[in-house]
């Protein structure tokens, strides 16, 4: 089900409570703001160093990622592909890992 607060075509003028507490986009944004900057206080008042964090990912949609979080530091490592040899079996496996390994 679609939700009425984020579907353009629905106008209604009265208001739903829950559309009522919902914060404007703007808010959301100055709310990891401030929930960023809290955080960066409390760990700087811990000692603790800053979080980095290491995404690896043979599928990732780069440019997703870095719209997503634009100041973070990327490196594009080519990958290589490896030859795959496929075997069938003459007759269904119960255990597919087990018939592998026999």
């Amino acid at each position: 089900a679609m939700d009425a607060r984020r579907c353009p075509s629905t106008k209604n003028s009265s208001k739903r409570d829950d559309e009522q507490s919902t914060p404007p986009a703007s808010e959301d944004l100055s709310r990891d703001e401030m929930i960023k900057m809290r955080m960066q206080s409390k760990s700087q008042q811990l000692g603790l160093p800053p979080l980095k964090v290491v995404v690896m990912s043979a599928t990732l949609d780069i440019d997703t990622f870095r719209n997503f979080f634009p100041s973070a530091a990327m490196i594009k490592i080519p990958g290589r592909q490896y030859p795959v040899q496929i075997v069938y079996t003459k007759e269904p496996q119960d255990d597919y890992i087990d018939s592998a390994l026999a």
